[in-house]
């Protein structure tokens, strides 16, 4: 589409089309609407001419738009796919120097079942953005006729559209969030809530870390997000948005994640360990210490560690308390908790060491 393009096709079609809806008559009124858009200085964004409250189908449209090409350039105008098959009519032109765009478009009917449109997007323009921070150009849509599928022409209410050219320099967004409940447990759900602002455009992009390994991004505005922990601890969680220009801004949370506590309980995965045995426990929630005990087949000690509550597993390098590796075979240990009511001791159990 170049400026002030020959149209001798458009006009052809314009002239017949115009005297054989001269004697239609007009029906129920139709709301066609232009959007109102903004975008940075250089940005490109669509903007959609819309069909509502249709009361019969529409299948041919004809007119003209206007707009200050200082402000905006048009790169392209995109029919609706229902313009667009193999016996159906459509013709534009578009002038980039006056800023008025001409379109014509009609559906080839199927008496049976005529094929028409309804409250729908008749067709999109691709603008560009071309003038100042500030600038504001209307977008003007005269529609010359609208038919419906027995070329009745249809009366219209047209509703012009914008477009404003937002702020100078880019403002990156302000971020923050929220999260339930406010002292979660291992393998409970927490909810995080986003409450990020964009002054001067919008959020495109949410991207979420856990503290814990585990990220997510999200494109979907004010989604809640939920996230669970595996095990107990302080994680910080982080929270970025990215605005439509590219522009961050982060806020960062410390969650508290405590043990699940039951049984006591504790056992080892995997088992036979390859000389880095990890310990699973669970403990009472009155639990005031923990102490973990190995032993070999002739009952010595050969290592003992206290337990953190905060968190439900250990990690052991199947080495003795002097930091000797320990030979293969199997061992036995068990775990003896303190709570305010006395000590419990978990059953044996037995671990293979098997480097």
């Amino acid at each position: 589409m170049g400026a002030r393009q020959p149209c001798v096709t458009l006009c052809l079609l314009v002239v017949g089309l115009f005297f054989y809806s001269g004697a239609a008559l007009a029906q129920a009124v139709a709301t066609l609407t232009v959007d109102d858009v903004s975008a940075g200085a250089g940005e490109t964004v669509a903007i959609a001419v819309r069909a509502e409250n249709v009361q019969t189908k529409i299948v041919g449209i004809q007119g003209r738009i206007s707009y200050q090409p200082s402000v905006m350039q048009v790169t392209q105008l995109t029919f609706n796919e229902a313009f667009l098959c193999s016996v159906c009519i459509t013709a534009q032109n578009v002038q980039t120097d006056t800023g008025e765009i001409r379109f014509l478009a009609t559906l080839v009917m199927d008496t049976a079942d005529p094929i028409g449109l309804e409250d729908t997007v008749l067709f999109t323009l691709g603008a560009k953005a071309v003038g100042n921070p500030g600038d504001s150009t209307p977008i003007d849509v005269t529609f010359e006729f609208v038919k419906d599928t027995d070329h009745n022409i249809l009366e219209v209410d047209e509703k012009d559209g914008s477009l404003t050219i937002t702020g100078g320099e880019n403002v990156p967004p302000s971020v923050d969030f929220s999260f339930t409940p406010a002292n979660p447990q291992v393998n409970e759900a927490v909810s995080f809530n986003e409450a990020c602002l964009d002054p001067d455009g919008r959020i495109d992009t949410w991207f979420w870390e856990f503290g814990d390994g585990n990220t997510l991004t999200v494109q979907t505005p004010s989604l809640p997000v939920s996230h669970s922990y595996v095990r107990g601890g302080n994680f910080n969680v982080s929270l970025t948005c990215t605005d439509n220009r590219g522009a961050t801004g982060s806020a960062t949370k410390s969650i508290t994640v405590g043990a699940k506590r039951g049984g006591p309980t504790i056992y080892v995965f995997p088992n036979p360990c390859n000389g880095l045995c990890t310990f699973y426990y669970e403990f009472p929630t009155n639990a005031q210490s923990a102490e973990l005990f190995v032993f070999n087949v002739r009952g010595e000690r050969v290592f003992s560690s206290q337990l953190n509550l905060n968190t439900n597993q250990f990690g052991w390098n199947a080495s003795d308390e002097l930091g000797r590796p320990l030979p293969n075979g199997p061992y036995f240990f068990f775990a003896v908790v303190t709570t305010d009511q006395g000590l419990i001791k978990t059953p044996v159990a037995v671990l293979v060491v098997q480097k």
